[in-house]
């Protein structure tokens, strides 16, 4: 029967053309070709690594291998390939394996909760099954977006299907719970203050105290210099760090607004998300920690930079390998090494350092009659000889056995990796032929395109023998099962992906990985802990507020949309105490009598010093950008801005001064009427509202009495600043700021005489009868 549905005959066509080729690349969990008909799929990449995923309903939270073996959880027919087309087409992205996984997930638990063709069923029921994903699945729907986009762009379900809804606990939070995740996205200063002692015990200032051997572990000092980098420029660490050339910190001597001399300094800085490389500003406080981890890792990294150059081109000559690298002159007297002439890899690795003075390893005797005998025969035939590392020859015959080919590439193999990775089958291989068979490994493994090195980013990308951060295995890889990415990885010989530094530092820095973080490590709390994104928040956070202006904060963070700064400034406008330019310059007094054009005068000036908005208010001015930044300071005065620290009021205002001046009387008032209420001494919340209001009102009050200052200079701006308990009057003729400290008093106190007051005299009175008249009086 003909099926009338056009997007079910879409779907048929489209699954049946994927059919007619080959799965490539794809085998079961259980190791055997995939099929259409399989419970779960592992798509094998050239590294080593694999995507996983299953075609089970959404009731399996987390698939495993013995899930093939229960065709009962499988998905119907239909929505099985339709998940399986996805799968391949995810593993052709270039997105993360993480990112790969999740998405596909999503899909799976979606069409699970679903329990019909997308192509079938109406609104109400897609809209209920994302409002299940969202309640009942770790993916939620942000990830599932793609697969429903994917389904409209190949034309297999209806354009006007609904797209999911954003995430809960994300973008559908409003108020404080927004506030509240924003702040959670900057990290703690206990993390911050505890990374940055762990950084000067791993990386300390004496150089004398460096472990730079090429067999020490250098994992810690790699989080804490990437973590350094983070602290001094808002970068993305995983798609830029990672890629940074070697180098140093550049420092150049400039002049500033005031005609002082001041050092600036930079790094040459891989941008990323389509921001080119670039001169990358570097915070003057971070310079001497910058500068120190970047020469730690100049030195603990050439090992593998000159070993990354020799993979390229074995036949160099040794001057041009070693470059400015200087290897012990005892190594060099016993080698015997022409500079001009190419060098083996294992005399390489000797001057390198990767061998004690007593490794040997058992070679053929060249009087050998049968040098190539059979295994049982090496007994008895055949003469061997122990020969120091150092004094094989490109010629020599070495016995082909795991214990023997373990010694010289430093690392434990097994007679199965002998023969499966390096593919070395017969009894005694020459150094010449294991040197091509293991760099012939090296560049399968460390593909795509050796000698360039890729990140998890699209675009980034460096060749080892420049990168920064090029680390030898058994600098970073520690012993056991879960040793690195790929077999043979634990070798000083070989090198560490450029893409496992970011998932590195990412688990090192977490405190919710399996084990000890970097902080417990060293003593610390496991609490202790933050993500690398959260530098990026932090700085770019810090800068808004200590007054860096949005066009420049945005041009630091390498970011094209001026829009995207929004979403890393963290801060309320009620705490946005610094923002302000501390002395608005102006050259003239303004006159007292018009108080529109000493608002208009001052904030003209404002916008000349600091390239950012103001606007007038009831009161002064206000130096919040409302463009972009939507006022959302409250209070529970008549006076709207009064308290608010972007808000300021000017010395001589006289309509401002009596608008506050009124205000002060009506909030007394207001005071003094819920004081007398009958319901006041037995009201928790009409006393706290009481405390609160007390507290504020005396702020209003001092301010009133800082105005009335005749000592304050005409045409100052005064600020209060309710977090500091301070007042700041800026004057702009001595070009002076002066802090006054706020004397408030015991709020406790004044409640407890209200109570007094209270009971002593029963309210005879309506307290508020004046109140509309003082607010008409003119």
């Amino acid at each position: 029967m003909t099926e009338l549905n056009q997007f079910i005959r879409e779907q048929s066509a489209f699954i049946h053309k994927l059919q007619e080729a080959s799965l490539t690349g794809w085998l079961t969990p259980l190791g055997k070709p995939a099929s259409w008909n399989d419970i779960g799929w592992e798509y094998h990449y050239p590294n080593g690594t694999k995507l996983t995923c299953y075609f089970c309903d959404h009731t399996v939270l987390v698939p495993r291998r013995t899930l093939c073996h229960q065709p009962d959880k499988l998905l119907p027919e239909a929505e099985r390939h339709l998940l399986m087309a996805y799968a391949i087409e995810l593993s052709a992205t270039c997105v993360s394996h993480s990112n790969k996984q999740r998405k596909h997930t999503a899909a799976r638990h979606w069409l699970g909760i679903l329990g019909d063709n997308p192509a079938r069923v109406g609104h109400g029921q897609l809209l209920q099954a994302y409002d299940l994903v969202l309640k009942s699945c770790k993916p939620k729907t942000r990830p599932l977006k793609f697969f429903i986009q994917w389904l409209k762009d190949n034309g297999l379900v209806p354009h006007t299907i609904p797209m999911p809804p954003q995430d809960y606990g994300e973008d559908n939070l409003l108020g404080d719970e927004a506030i509240d995740r924003l702040k959670r996205q900057r990290p703690r200063d206990q993390s911050l203050l505890a990374l940055g002692a762990i950084t000067h015990h791993t990386i300390p200032p004496d150089r004398d105290r460096w472990a730079l051997h090429p067999l020490s572990l250098q994992r810690d000092a790699l989080t804490c210099a990437i973590a350094t980098l983070a602290m001094s420029s808002p970068n993305r660490v995983a798609a830029e760090q990672t890629v940074l050339a070697k180098q140093s910190l550049r420092c150049e001597t400039r002049r500033n607004k005031s005609n002082k001399l001041q050092k600036v300094y930079s790094l040459v800085w891989s941008g990323s998300k389509g921001i080119g490389d670039f001169q990358n500003h570097i915070l003057a406080e971070m310079a001497e920690g910058v500068a120190r981890c970047l020469n730690y890792f100049a030195k603990a990294c050439e090992p593998g930079r000159i070993l990354a150059r020799f993979y390229s081109s074995p036949s160099r000559p040794l001057r041009t390998l070693l470059g400015s690298y200087t290897p012990s002159g005892d190594l060099l007297s016993k080698l015997n090494l022409n500079p001009e002439q190419p060098i083996n890899m294992f005399h390489l690795g000797y001057l390198l350092g990767f061998y004690s003075e007593s490794e040997e390893v058992i070679t053929i005797n060249k009087s050998a009659q049968n040098p190539s005998p059979a295994p049982h025969e090496f007994s008895n035939k055949v003469q061997h000889e122990n020969k120091p590392v150092w004094q094989l020859s490109t010629r020599d015959l070495i016995i082909n056995d795991s214990h023997n080919i373990s010694t010289l590439l430093g690392v434990k193999l097994s007679p199965k990796t002998l023969s499966s990775l390096l593919g070395i089958h017969s009894n005694s291989i020459t150094v010449t032929e294991l040197q091509s068979h293991w760099i012939e490994h090296i560049y399968h493994h460390l593909l795509p395109g050796f000698p360039i090195g890729r990140n998890r980013s699209k675009h980034n990308r460096i060749r080892y023998d420049q990168a920064l951060f090029c680390l030898l295995g058994t600098q970073f890889y520690l012993n056991g099962k879960t040793a690195g990415n790929y077999p043979t990885c634990r070798s000083p010989y070989s090198l560490v992906p450029i893409s496992a530094i970011g998932n590195h530092v990412s688990s090192s820095l977490s405190s919710m990985q399996r084990g000890k973080n970097i902080f417990e490590r060293h003593g610390f709390d496991r609490s202790f802990g933050l993500t690398p994104h959260q530098f990026r928040h932090w700085l770019t956070d810090e800068a808004d507020r200590r007054g860096v202006v949005q066009t420049i904060n945005n041009l630091w963070g390498g970011r094209k949309n001026p829009d995207q700064l929004l979403h890393y400034v963290h801060t309320t406008h009620g705490e946005h105490v610094d923002k302000i330019s501390e002395i608005l310059l102006v050259d003239e007094t303004v006159p007292e009598k018009d108080h529109i054009n000493i608002r208009l005068a001052t904030i003209d000036k404002y916008k000349t010093a600091t390239m950012t908005q103001a606007s007038i208010t009831s009161t002064g001015i206000c130096t919040q950008d409302l463009v972009t930044s939507p006022c959302d300071y409250l209070n529970d005065f008549e006076t709207q801005c009064t308290l608010c620290s972007k808000c300021g009021t000017i010395k001589g205002d006289k309509l401002a001064t009596d608008l506050l001046r009124k205000d002060e009387e009506v909030q007394k008032r207001r005071l003094k009427e819920v004081s007398c209420h009958p319901n006041f001494p037995a009201s928790n919340s009409m006393q706290e509202w009481y405390r609160r209001h007390f507290v504020n009102t005396s702020i209003l009050a001092e301010l009133n009495s800082t105005i009335a200052d005749p000592l304050i200079t005409s045409g100052s701006l005064i600020r209060i600043l309710p977090n500091k308990k301070e007042i700041r009057i800026s004057d702009l003729v001595k070009r002076t700021i002066e802090r006054r400290t706020l004397s408030l008093p015991c709020s406790k106190e004044a409640l407890a005489a209200a109570l007094d007051l209270h009971r002593l005299s029963p309210s005879e009175d309506n307290p508020m009868a004046g109140i509309q008249a003082l607010l008409n009086k003119e």
